[in-house]
């Protein structure tokens, strides 16, 4: 049995979990799911690419349906992971996000407060501001 042959069954036999994508905070999908592929020993940038595929929603496929119906072998696993990226982690989602839709419901403030800062990323605002 072939190495992707054996990845295939590891996958069925559930063994590879690759949740949704999580479109709240793609760099800690990509975190997960680029922990299972070291784990699991997934190395080719194809296998990768097909696993990250499966496990959009349709909404994100079609944004990035450019990518999805290119000839096989011509977009990588790493281009495809920072368009995804790029399309729903912009700063202005997040702003967005921060400033209408995020509020205390049953977290903690200091849930709310990691929520926040997370939301910001790079951008830092002055204690009393975040306050």
């Amino acid at each position: 049995m072939d190495s992707d042959t054996l990845l295939a069954t590891m996958a069925v036999q559930g063994i590879l979990k690759i949740p949704s994508f999580w479109t709240h905070d793609p760099m800690l999908w990509f975190a997960h799911v680029e922990a299972q592929f070291f784990t699991q020993r997934i190395q080719k940038q194809m296998m990768k690419l097909q696993y990250m595929a499966a496990a959009l929603t349709h909404e994100m496929m079609a944004e990035v349906r450019d990518l999805i119906m290119a000839l096989p072998g011509s977009v990588t696993y790493d281009t495809f992971k920072s368009e995804l990226i790029r399309i729903t982690d912009s700063p202005q989602k997040r702003l967005r996000q921060l400033l209408i839709e995020e509020e205390l419901g049953d977290r903690t403030p200091s849930q709310l407060l990691r929520q926040i800062k997370q939301l910001l990323g790079e951008s830092a605002l002055q204690p009393d501001i975040l306050r």
